[in-house]
């Protein structure tokens, strides 16, 4: 029977927990609440909704969470904390929260909130698990005395950085190698770029011989070869690459291989783009295979060709 009324004492407790701290962070949050207590959460938190197109936009892009653990303990007691809630890479995880509520001797509510870095600062029991009480000697008032305005300034701050941090980790994990793979990052003079014409065969769709244009860049540094990438996100056009003349095929090969050749951080200009076109791109034998190198570039942009 004290099995049974321990647990639903802590049902109840939990119950309470969760029930004062939505009254708290309904208010500024959209609350999400969690059909099973998992890595800490008891709710999650999205940022408030500010109008449909606003919260269409943010969709589209890393969203931005925090996780919330409730808890209402008895006075006198000790809440355990897991610390693997707080801690995410080793740091802080800065987008979890921990409200702790209790009742003071004459039943007024009384509230404590933790940022994840303050909930490892707890001491651990034995168990492993942090541990929060109330003593004579220490009465947390440093977590209780906190304003609404200061608790949501702090969870604001932390979903802030949370996002801040899963943007970098995206671009450093996806967008980085994607974007470096599109340029050389150095100007270097070694570095080639192999534009080869491919015969294809007759085909009904297509009952002439006929030609595909591929382009390659080789790098400098470690001979590794790799289709470059066509930069229509800096010139627009409809066609693919071509050399040997002033059209729409040799501008987009003469922008990619400047792209690559540049870097991904400095688009190339139009004076760059035709200065390179006219002194290289359109001199070349349209019905060539060809290499251009990194002197050439240097070379077209200097005005010494």
């Amino acid at each position: 029977m004290r099995h049974l009324d321990a647990n639903a004492l802590r049902q109840s407790n939990g119950y309470v927990g969760e029930k004062r701290t939505a009254g708290i962070v309904a208010r500024h949050f959209l609350v999400l609440k969690k059909s099973v207590d998992s890595d800490g959460a008891d709710f999650v938190l999205g940022l408030p909704i500010q109008s449909v197109e606003h919260e269409r936009e943010r969709a589209k892009g890393i969203p931005t969470f925090a996780v919330v653990q409730a808890k209402f303990f008895e006075r006198g007691t000790t809440v355990y904390v897991n610390p693997s809630y707080a801690i995410d890479d080793g740091g802080a995880r800065s987008n979890f929260f921990l409200f702790l509520h209790t009742d003071d001797e004459h039943g007024e509510h009384i509230k404590y909130f933790l940022t994840a870095e303050e909930v490892i600062s707890l001491p651990t029991g034995e168990n492993g698990l942090k541990r929060f009480s109330l003593t004579a000697e220490n009465d947390r008032s440093e977590f209780r005395e906190r304003t609404i305005e200061q608790i949501i300034t702090l969870m604001h701050s932390g979903m802030e950085a949370y996002h801040d941090r899963c943007t970098t980790e995206y671009f450093e994990k996806v967008t980085l190698p994607l974007r470096m793979r599109s340029s050389s990052n150095a100007r270097e003079l070694r570095t080639e770029y192999l534009l080869m014409r491919i015969s294809l065969p007759c085909t009904p769709i297509r009952p002439e011989d006929d030609d595909e244009r591929v382009v390659f860049a080789r790098s400098a540094n470690n001979s590794v070869t790799r289709p470059l990438d066509a930069r229509w996100d800096l010139f627009q056009t409809t066609g693919t690459w071509n050399w040997g003349g002033k059209g729409e095929g040799s501008k987009l090969l003469a922008m990619s291989i400047l792209a690559h050749y540049l870097g991904w951080d400095a688009a190339p200009t139009h004076e760059q783009q035709m200065a390179f076109l006219l002194k290289v791109v359109a001199k070349l034998d349209k019905d060539r295979d060809h290499v251009v190198i990194g002197e050439q570039i240097e070379a077209a942009l200097s005005g010494l060709i």
